[in-house]
């Protein structure tokens, strides 16, 4: 804590006096905040990454100001949050699944004198296992995707984005988002946020999840 109320003094001095923050006053918070992250055994994210992320989040899409090299990073950290969050999803609607797999299976022993109440559990117990097999299935994916990502691997295609089935009115999110790729000329499924119907974008995605994030606009 000492550490940030004395960089906290510096930064004041320097504003009053309008004197320019250098590269190493980044560094240096940076390798602070790394040794306190790692102590609260948190994810740590960089300077540089949160403010490009939270640039991307609030609409600045101008790729012209910010080095490409930054803009595949930041979309790359995007990637690995939308990831994450799928991956959250999936694992609440498997435990979901399989409780209601368990107690299908403790109704069906509880009342198999009750023909009424078997077919119900019989039911139940079909419907939460299929559940349970996909999302099993979607995890194992998603699980893939994230190990491609630590090994940086991503794919990358130029494409139009050419038909959807529904968007959403409060943002630009759409279902069902259909892209035809430039070079192959062949339709890809994928699921891209921020994105406007009838534009071309480079985009880099996942192989098992179609996660996207476009990198930029052509």
């Amino acid at each position: 804590m000492q550490f940030l109320l004395n960089f906290e003094t510096e930064i004041i001095e320097k504003l009053n006096k309008q004197i320019n923050f250098d590269d190493k006053m980044f560094k240096k918070l940076d390798d602070e905040t790394y040794k306190m992250f790692n102590k609260m055994d948190i994810e740590y994210y960089p300077i540089e990454t949160i403010f490009l992320e939270i640039a991307y989040e609030i609409g600045i899409k101008e790729w012209e100001i910010v080095p490409f090299h930054l803009i595949v990073m930041l979309a790359k950290q995007v990637l690995k949050q939308r990831v994450l969050s799928k991956l959250k999803t999936n694992i609440l609607v498997l435990l979901i699944g399989l409780f209601a797999f368990g107690y299908g299976i403790f109704d069906l022993i509880k009342n198999i004198n009750d023909p009424t109440l078997v077919i119900f559990s019989i039911i139940l117990i079909t419907i939460s296992l299929i559940i349970s097999i996909f999302n099993i299935y979607f995890i194992w994916g998603i699980t893939k995707d994230l190990i491609d990502l630590k090994k940086d691997i991503v794919y990358e295609t130029t494409s139009k984005f050419i038909k959807y089935s529904k968007k959403d009115k409060n943002k630009l999110t759409y279902t069902n988002q259909v892209f035809l790729d430039l070079k192959t000329k062949s339709e890809l499924i994928l699921f891209v946020d921020g994105i406007i119907h009838n534009s071309t974008y480079k985009i880099i995605y996942l192989k098992r999840s179609k996660i996207g994030v476009p990198i930029e606009k052509i």
